[in-house]
């Protein structure tokens, strides 16, 4: 598992199915200090917290978001 500091650059949606039985993809992009991009589905209350110009912990795997940890300021 990896962690590392990041920036939330920008999320998305993608909807797809039938109208009447559509289901809905959350996505949310983080940058890492190196300027690397990084691009994770995320479950939709994740999603709903997050803003750009977030920025805290991020942890995943391979291809798998496991989390993000917001940094607070003070």
């Amino acid at each position: 598992m990896l962690s590392e500091t990041v920036t939330v650059v920008d999320k998305r949606t993608h909807v797809y199915g039938q109208s009447g039985n559509s289901s809905t993809r959350y996505f949310v992009t983080f940058e890492l200090p190196d300027r690397n991009r990084l691009e994770f589905r995320v479950i939709g209350t994740v999603y709903g917290q997050l803003t750009a110009g977030d920025t805290g912990v991020l942890t995943w795997r391979g291809t798998w978001f496991k989390g993000f940890q917001r940094e607070i300021l003070r």
